[in-house]
């Protein structure tokens, strides 16, 4: 190799003014960081283990409580830990589906569950009270705030009712925190515990025609990221789930895909990846899914540093197609 080419170049280099050193050197930490990011998102889906859920068992038989728990991601929550031993407090407004849910978990495996019905919106002192009392004396390792609503349709925030309004920011955000305050005493006691919240890509980017589920996202996210660096010096693991959609009621998608898992392969991955990042490029926050972790990498390092401005258009145009269709076929039923 000819070296006196790579003198040249160096001599030219420092020739060469403080500005364009500096950009230089800025340029040389822009690829840099974007190659490692890049390394870190193939490690952490391919090679990387999460923490360990043994961590949180004990001899006596530790608890899990699951919000939302009566169908979809809630419901594979509550199978999943029951499977890896965990007692389950399982939480929803449908008492029903609680109790069937309740029975297949104790016919299926060697694990304790107890039912609790009520619904989020409606925020009773009564309700909180009595998940205390359950709560009290029990080894709580173990929390998942998977209970959230979202809009029946995109709508335009001026037309969305107060109603809807309400109930999207008490069931995602202030029943989540309400939860959440009564099982951390518990946890601090024992110096051991593990809160998962589950977020969504609504949260990431502000979301047009969702604007108030996009917003109780974004606060839960924020939110996650405080509790989190608060409570690891008592040893409690505090995380964020990230997800683009999921085949559920919520997301209205009935068949999977690429880029839309079943439940139970959502929670799969989540329980896979506690304590890794996975594309997520804020702290404590994992996007577990790996096809959902490939497009979180891409809209920070990639979209969101191109024009931030272009895709917030590009979901408005996006839901409002999705909107003219939903009043499409309303109009139709109605006729």
């Amino acid at each position: 190799m000819d070296f006196s080419i790579l003198l040249e170049i160096f001599e030219e280099y420092q020739k060469a003014g403080v500005f364009l050193r500096l950009i230089s050197l800025i340029g040389f930490l822009y690829l840099f960081t974007f190659a490692w990011s890049l390394k870190k998102l193939i490690y952490e889906i391919f090679l990387a283990k999460g923490l360990q859920l043994e961590k949180f068992q004990t001899r006596s038989g530790a608890w899990a409580i699951i919000t939302g728990a009566s169908e979809g991601i809630g419901r594979e929550f509550s199978l999943q830990l029951s499977e890896r031993g965990f007692n389950v407090i399982i939480i929803s407004r449908s008492k029903d589906k609680l109790k069937a849910l309740s029975q297949e978990i104790e016919n299926t495996y060697a694990t304790k569950t107890i039912v609790h019905t009520m619904d989020f919106s409606k925020l009773k002192d009564k309700d909180y009270e009595a998940l205390n009392e359950i709560i009290r004396d029990l080894d709580i390792k173990i929390l998942v705030n998977n209970v959230g609503l979202s809009h029946q349709m995109p709508t335009p925030f001026s037309l969305t009712s107060s109603c809807e309004i309400s109930d999207i920011i008490t069931i995602n955000c202030i029943a989540t925190l309400r939860v959440t305050k009564l099982v951390i005493p518990g946890m601090i006691r024992r110096k051991n515990g593990l809160i998962l919240t589950m977020g969504s890509f609504s949260g990431i980017f502000p979301t047009p025609l969702l604007s108030t589920y996009s917003g109780s996202k974004a606060f839960l996210t924020t939110w996650s990221q405080a509790l989190a660096e608060e409570l690891k010096p008592e040893g409690i693991t505090v995380q964020l789930l990230n997800s683009y959609f999921v085949v559920s009621s919520m997301s209205k998608i009935k068949k999977p895909s690429f880029f839309v898992p079943t439940p139970k392969l959502f929670v799969k991955t989540a329980l896979q990846s506690v304590g890794l990042q996975r594309g997520a490029s804020t702290p404590y926050t994992t996007t577990p899914y790996p096809s959902h972790s490939i497009l979180n990498w891409l809209l920070e390092n990639v979209v969101f540093k191109l024009s931030r401005s272009y895709f917030l258009k590009h979901n408005l145009k996006v839901l409002q197609k999705i909107r003219n269709k939903a009043l499409q076929k309303q109009f139709a039923n109605s006729t």
